[in-house]
């Protein structure tokens, strides 16, 4: 489902590069509020490849996010996508 953060901050601090399948992507890291006001976070992986984008994402409890970073960003690495055959 959708969710809505009511206070994003954006900002170039948001964007950072990674790698995803060996291949260089994009990883936006965005803390906020939810419609209930509870501390909120989106995580995504971005990742163009043969004309297709892969997109990977983690939401939840801010505290949560932050924590799991590390493990995301090992899942995110592990990702492996091949050429359809």
């Amino acid at each position: 489902g959708q969710e809505k953060l009511t206070e994003l901050p954006v900002s170039g601090e948001n964007f950072q590069s990674t790698t995803i399948a060996g291949r260089p992507a994009h990883k936006v890291v965005v803390h906020g509020k939810n419609e209930q006001q509870k501390d909120y976070s989106i995580i995504a992986g971005i990742l163009t490849f043969e004309n297709e984008a892969w997109f990977f994402k983690a939401i939840g409890d801010t505290s949560l996010a932050k924590e799991e970073l590390p493990q995301i960003d090992e899942f995110l690495k592990s990702v492996e996508i091949k050429k359809a055959e």
